[in-house]
């Protein structure tokens, strides 16, 4: 949520949403227990929803700070993250649903180490950062199919085991994929997973998730989407973005000649009538298609 603006409109009302939201968001405040769905009850603790809980709150400390706030984040984290695999140190999806997704692990875990790295930076807790740091590198220590030289979409969360789904639907294919067309969400996040690489190769140093950047950047440079009728702007945008990123972070101008044809697509596809539409023939434009994003990192390149 663009907290920012809204902050400049008027803090107060602000600062009272917030607390509001994830009072109501919350099934267990004491144990960090919620839920995506805002009715206080115990049902679908997705790890995009945690991730925002968390980020929100240490966004909201740095701007009042109140250790209240910060307890509260990390106890939202670490719901998620004592949901593991012990052997693995996966992290499950969804663990109250008792669902497929309370089983496996996917590319959403970078997503929600994004914000878990945010909420460090806004509350200077190194716990957030620790919490990110090791449920990605478990991804990367199984998810990995040097085959195919792409990541999976789904790990099962006790032994690592690649899950392959038997039909399509809202959740990840074999292999995850930077332009998935299924429906939405598909708890599918490639470039949010890289860009979390890069992040905590910057924080770390750790060569493994240098590692995982080339080979995120080789999979984003290969992978096309021209030949997909439904391309989100939003996927476009994250490409282009963390394909630049891994320019500068490798010291290589290939990734960057690609996001550049990739902006150029983009404006291609999208851009008519003096608007951007959501994916190419949709005729319309919906900001839930990632159209902000994409103007963002057109800005940027």
């Amino acid at each position: 949520p663009a907290w920012g603006v809204f902050w400049e409109q008027d803090p107060t009302r602000c600062e009272k949403y917030i607390r509001k939201m994830v009072a109501r968001h919350l099934h267990d405040p004491a144990a960090g227990g919620f839920n995506r769905h805002d009715n206080g009850q115990r049902e679908h603790a997705f790890l995009e929803a945690g991730g925002v809980l968390v980020e929100s709150l240490a966004w909201l400390n740095a701007k009042t700070p109140d250790d209240a706030l910060v307890e509260q984040a990390l106890k939202i984290a670490q719901y998620s993250y004592r949901h593991r695999g012990e052997s693995t140190g996966l992290i499950a999806n969804n663990p109250d649903a008792g669902r497929w997704d309370s089983l496996v692990c996917t590319t959403e875990v970078g997503l929600w180490a994004n914000c878990l790295l945010r909420a460090a930076e806004f509350t200077s807790n190194d716990e957030f950062t620790t919490m990110a740091r090791d449920a990605v590198k478990a991804y990367l220590r199984f998810g990995y199919d040097d085959e195919n030289l792409s990541y999976f979409g789904q790990l099962a969360i006790k032994n690592g085991q690649p899950v392959v789904p038997e039909a399509v639907g809202y959740w990840p294919r074999k292999h995850s994929d930077i332009w998935n067309p299924d429906q939405w969400p598909t708890h599918d996040y490639p470039m949010d997973l890289a860009e979390a690489c890069i992040e905590l190769h910057e924080k770390t140093g750790d060569p493994m998730f240098l590692q995982a950047v080339r080979r995120w950047s080789e999979i984003a440079m290969r992978s096309s989407a021209s030949d997909r009728k439904t391309a989100y702007a939003g996927q476009y945008a994250r490409c282009i973005r963390f394909l630049m990123r891994a320019a500068y972070l490798t010291d290589s101008q290939e990734p960057l000649q690609v996001a550049r044809a990739l902006a150029d697509e983009a404006v291609d596809r999208l851009f008519e009538n003096g608007w951007f539409q959501g994916y190419p023939e949709s005729h319309v434009y919906e900001s839930v298609d990632g159209v902000g994003d994409l103007m963002l990192v057109l800005l940027d390149l």
